[in-house]
């Protein structure tokens, strides 16, 4: 599985740091940071067989995190 670092870059901004440079570096509000992290975790206890790919983390990067996830 790919996995990053968090770092406080301010008291809203979190960087997320790929190891190993698996995909690039994201600036993310710090509000949104649990809500990706809820999904990621959902993904992987839910979903997952396999790693979870890069597109994915870059997908996660790109996503609105304003709105809540919907159940179904």
């Amino acid at each position: 599985m790919e996995s990053c670092s968090l770092e406080r870059i301010s008291d809203d901004r979190i960087r997320l740091k790929a190891h190993y440079n698996q995909w690039d570096e994201l600036l993310v509000p710090k509000a949104d940071v649990r809500r990706m992290q809820i999904d990621m975790m959902y993904f992987l206890t839910r979903e997952a067989r396999h790693p979870l790919p890069n597109w994915r983390i870059r997908r996660l990067g790109e996503r609105d995190w304003t709105q809540k996830r919907t159940s179904k």
